[in-house]
């Protein structure tokens, strides 16, 4: 199955979602990952060398974001991509896990972006994207747009908490 993996791609936290296409990356060796190693370690990747890290629903177990974040600006080539999903701060979900260390809201990763006080660390650019899903949005195609382009909108308005996510998609780019 390695010759159809893509070099530059990475499935950072690949438990048991390994993705034929990518590199699988864990610290589990009993998932049979690609590379074995601590995501809150210095990663084994040459900086420069990624153009896409793919994680689902591993940040939010992490204690060190920052950290991570900085490798994963170190690794990923100009315009490089992060994509991950996390579950978002108002979903049950976030909470009924006692392994969570942390929660995602809307401006979680501004701190991370260009132009912020903290970007001379950083500096992904500012095309930083959040999507939300929600368990209503795949019945209803509109909700899934207005979700997307006002969410503020769900966190803010009393009654609307059924459309609010369940997990929050990150988009960042280098």
């Amino acid at each position: 199955a390695n010759e159809y993996k893509i070099n530059s791609i990475y499935n950072l936290g690949c438990g048991r979602k390994k993705l034929d296409f990518c590199i699988n990356c864990d610290f589990d060796r009993r998932h049979c990952p690609d590379m074995v190693f601590n995501l809150e370690e210095t990663w084994p990747i040459d900086s420069n060398s990624v153009q896409i890290l793919l994680s689902d629903n591993v940040f939010e177990h992490v204690k060190d974001l920052v950290f991570i974040m900085s490798e994963a600006y170190r690794v990923l080539k100009k315009d490089g991509i992060l994509l991950f999903r996390v579950p978002y701060f108002r979903s049950f979900t976030a909470y009924m896990d006692p392994t969570h260390v942390r929660f995602f809201t809307l401006l979680t990763l501004k701190y991370f972006i260009d132009g912020n006080y903290h970007s001379n660390n950083y500096s992904f650019n500012n095309k930083l994207f959040f999507k939300g899903d929600s368990w209503l949005e795949s019945s209803v195609p509109f909700l899934s747009n207005f979700s997307s382009r006002y969410p503020s909108v769900l966190d803010q308005t009393p009654g609307l908490s059924l459309l609010r996510p369940s997990s929050a998609i990150y988009l960042l780019q280098k």
